[in-house]
């Protein structure tokens, strides 16, 4: 089943269970979810422009969101993935989806739906990280039967202009797009043409290999400062859970260790799972993407023994450890290298 017609079930499904109001003996487990502020960030725009769906969502405490990657339907598509910020002392997540029009006239971004559940379940189910407010919506349309407490909401929908690039002052003199009949003519020149598309392949074949690298680096940039924003996300979600001033200094250490791991193995594709940390740290300071790793190679040490040596060091060293995490990650939106 597509993955629309999977989203479509599963709001069905969730409908006819009682979305809006939980069972009495339920209701200290039912997350409560609102959806405020729902706006486009123009009401025209012409075609081809960029335009954004704002929203805010509301979660009661314990509540973890699951909420659709992209939107699409006629008229506009995605310009990229969803991106939202979080504000944990109000349980809100404001959420942000890049849309670009491409059809003149109105254009209807269609109502959807979100997801609310327990964050406990979501959590026992690998559908979200402990202390996080926003899930993985794949994950959570695949196995929603392992949340129970699962409610959604709808947004509703919103429409837009979309104006051709023809202004009301150009048609009123007489301005028009020209047929193929007035831009080719009624004779064409042969030689003409096949000169002019000999020059075209030309300019192809020696401007292609610039253009496709390009895209590769241009691809690895974009996969790197992605890899790295998700290993930030990690880090504060980490902080957020309050594991380091609760005791759960073990937990705390391996997750660090753990989101170090995941963002330097995007640096260097011949480094993976298989290494172990301290290899991990000496090929990065072999490396021309490792700059100054002394100190990270320091802290992953210290992890280790945590770990698996059994020291447990004061809240305020592990507060230096993930400080320590968190700089050197923000400081390095390096671009992948091929192997």
């Amino acid at each position: 089943m597509s993955r629309p017609g999977r989203t479509v079930l599963l709001a069905a499904l969730l409908s006819s269970i009682g979305m809006a109001e939980a069972r009495e003996s339920t209701a200290q487990s039912v997350p409560r979810v609102t959806v405020d502020d729902v706006v486009l960030s123009a009401d025209t725009v012409e075609i081809g422009d960029s335009f954004e769906l704002r929203m805010s969502v509301s979660l009661a405490p314990g509540s973890v969101l699951f909420l659709p990657d992209s939107i699409v339907a006629p008229g506009f598509e995605p310009l990229g993935p969803a991106t939202w910020t979080v504000d944990r002392d109000r349980d809100i997540v404001e959420v942000v989806y890049p849309l670009i029009a491409f059809q003149v006239g109105t254009v209807e971004v269609p109502e959807f739906e979100v997801y609310a559940a327990a964050r406990e379940e979501g959590v026992a189910a690998g559908m979200a990280q402990q202390g996080a407010l926003v899930g993985r919506f794949e994950d959570f349309i695949d196995g929603v039967q392992d949340v129970p407490s699962a409610r959604l909401r709808t947004v509703p929908a919103q429409q837009l202009w979309v104006a051709s690039v023809l202004h009301v002052e150009d048609v009123a003199v007489g301005l028009r797009p020209r047929p193929p009949a007035d831009v080719a003519g009624a004779s064409i020149h042969v030689w003409a043409v096949l000169l002019g598309t000999a020059g075209l392949a030309v300019l192809l074949w020696a401007g292609g290999g610039a253009v496709l690298t390009w895209r590769r680096e241009r691809a690895a940039a974009l996969a790197a400062v992605t890899a790295r924003d998700e290993a930030l996300r990690a880090l504060e979600e980490l902080w957020s859970s309050g594991a380091h001033a609760d005791g759960r200094l073990q937990l705390f250490f391996t997750r660090t260790s753990d989101i170090v791991r995941r963002y330097v193995e995007t640096l260097e594709r011949a480094w993976g799972p298989a290494w172990t940390s301290t290899e991990l740290m000496r090929d990065l300071q072999r490396s021309p993407d490792g700059g100054d790793t002394d100190r990270l190679s320091t802290e992953m040490n210290d992890a280790e023994f945590v770990k698996f040596g059994g020291r447990r060091p004061a809240a305020d060293d592990a507060e230096e450890h993930w400080e320590a995490v968190h700089n050197w990650i923000e400081s390095r939106p390096t671009t992948p290298r091929d192997s």
